[in-house]
């Protein structure tokens, strides 16, 4: 079968057309940030008539956003746990104040990786821009 020159030229022009399309509804894939997230506690003022003090940190999760890796934590003295009412991923450390004098300070520092895949939501790209005022308090991640 023979496939004139000016057939040829209208067929490559739609295919082009209809990839060009394809290309803008999609877009390119959404940039993938990494970070590393440290959560650190400072307990201090502790009463002097305390025993114990137990602490549960909020524990970043992975989902279909984010997928969150612990980098360190102190497992030998706590341990991350589940609170049964809502599901939420919490680490749990107990310090014991046997040895703990009221003026010491107290530390929990966990660290996590953090891969997170933005999302692109066109409804947002109508936004119209923050205000001026708000722009220069807003938290940026580079």
């Amino acid at each position: 079968m023979f496939i004139n020159r000016n057939c040829l030229h209208k067929i490559y022009t739609t295919v082009s057309a209809l990839f060009l399309g394809v290309c803008l509804a999609y877009g390119d894939p959404a940039p993938t940030r990494f970070l590393t997230l440290t959560y650190t506690c400072y307990l201090t003022n502790l009463p002097s008539t305390a025993k114990q003090v137990d602490c549960w940190i909020p524990v970043p999760i992975s989902n279909d956003r984010q997928t969150v890796e612990i980098l360190t934590a102190d497992l030998t003295s706590g341990r991350f746990t589940k609170e049964p009412r809502y599901g939420n991923k919490m680490y749990y450390r107990r310090f014991i104040l046997n040895f703990t004098r009221p003026t010491d300070t107290l530390t929990i520092t966990l660290s996590y990786k953090i891969k997170l895949d933005e999302k692109s939501v066109p409804e947002a790209k109508e936004l119209s821009p923050l205000p001026e005022a708000l722009q220069t308090t807003a938290c940026r991640f580079t």
